[in-house]
């Protein structure tokens, strides 16, 4: 395949992988966006799309959709009972974990956030076919303008201790120029347990917060959004709550050096005895191919 990523550097000058402010800037972001955007179309092809036309105007416009049952109660089943016995680090991006004790998650745990290496998921059969589903990738590639890249993918329980975590602080992400954040419900996420606040159209930029919704959900669950809009998972009121996160961006940014997410990368079998060997799954998948 080609090294897009060394292209989109080498042609506009991204050299420095060390500057995570870059992505905060409204005039800049629209500026990288569209010329990232276009080096990637000169040489990756667009799927056919296959998307629901009104989840791509709900998504350019209120900056955020919701999928109802997007998995199966079996499908949540299968995937709680693959981390049950798996040990997790105590930060939503375990790279970036407050220290590298590991645990089980429990309802004895006293951590109030549980999250599992990147590396562990990237071997689940159900998890890569979500990152690689055609539905989804056709929404994302709609919003973002050109065939996205998964470059990261995190996992983690949230418990109710009493703590706030800083993600159920409001906040935007600063992940790349353009990106999607794809989350999925592995419990039943009510009022009470963490539910995920959204500030709508505040995805370009605007900080008008008069307008907030609650999303919450049966486990299956999923919400698509652009999480540069201001946004926050709401600090648990009482017990507990499972969730994945995926994010589509356009390019090996400067948070996947960050969080140091090559560290996960995978023999391409680990994918392709499991999903077809396409160029479009080794585009979408390539930050995490060795």
């Amino acid at each position: 395949m080609i090294d897009i990523d060394t292209i989109i550097r080498e042609r506009l000058n991204l050299h420095d992988t060390s500057d995570i402010d870059c992505y905060k800037n409204i005039d800049k972001r629209n500026e990288f966006h569209t010329k990232i955007k276009d080096i990637i179309n000169e040489h990756v092809p667009k799927i056919e799309s296959k998307h629901n036309p009104e989840h791509e105007a709900l998504l350019k416009d209120q900056g955020y959709v919701i999928f109802e049952n997007f998995l199966s109660q079996e499908q949540v089943n299968s995937i709680l009972e693959y981390t049950k016995d798996k040990a997790g680090y105590n930060f939503h991006v375990p790279n970036r974990a407050y220290n590298k004790e590991t645990k089980i998650f429990s309802d004895d745990i006293d951590w109030n956030i549980l999250a599992y290496n990147t590396d562990v998921l990237l071997k689940n059969e159900l998890i890569i076919k979500i990152m690689t589903d055609p539905v989804l990738v056709s929404l994302a590639q709609s919003y973002i303008g050109c065939l996205p890249s998964v470059h990261m993918l995190s996992m983690w329980w949230s418990k109710f201790t009493g703590e706030v975590f800083h993600t159920q602080k409001i906040h935007r992400d600063g992940d790349d120029y353009k990106f999607l954040a794809f989350f999925v419900f592995l419990t039943d996420i009510d009022e009470n347990n963490g539910p995920h606040i959204f500030y709508p159209r505040t995805q370009n930029g605007s900080d008008d917060l008069s307008e907030k919704v609650v999303i919450t959900g049966k486990a299956g669950t999923a919400v698509l959004a652009d999480t540069f809009a201001w946004h926050h998972g709401a600090p648990l009121k009482e017990g507990k709550r499972m969730l994945m996160f995926i994010r589509f961006g356009l390019f090996k940014n400067n948070n996947y050096y960050r969080d140091e997410s090559y560290v996960h990368a995978q023999d391409s079998d680990v994918f392709f005895s499991k999903i077809e060997d396409s160029y479009t799954n080794r585009h979408l998948l390539r930050l995490f191919i060795k």
